[in-house]
């Protein structure tokens, strides 16, 4: 099962949503920014346990299509930006 996160950005944020999914037993295949893998479906109930204790580190499990390509959209002119030596503009103030 593929789980999008909102707000993740860096490796220890995968550090910390693989230990999330450790303790609920979900046995993470595969964790990347923005998205994780699992080997089996979550319950409801550990979803919710999830998103609470992901939540404290200010990320957010994605659920909606138009949350998912927000953080899409954010994510790539975040990376233009950082790659981008020549940009004079702060678009995160505009």
């Amino acid at each position: 099962m593929k789980l999008h996160i909102c707000n993740m950005a860096c490796e220890s944020c995968k550090v910390l949503v693989k230990a999330e999914l450790e303790k609920l037993g979900a046995h993470p295949v595969k964790v990347e920014l923005r998205a994780v893998e699992t080997k089996f479906k979550l319950t409801e109930k550990k979803e919710r346990q999830f998103g609470a204790a992901i939540k404290k580190a200010g990320l957010e499990l994605v659920k909606d299509k138009e949350a998912l390509l927000t953080d899409q959209i954010k994510a790539a002119v975040t990376e233009y930006m950082e790659r981008s030596s020549n940009i004079k503009i702060n678009l995160l103030n505009i």
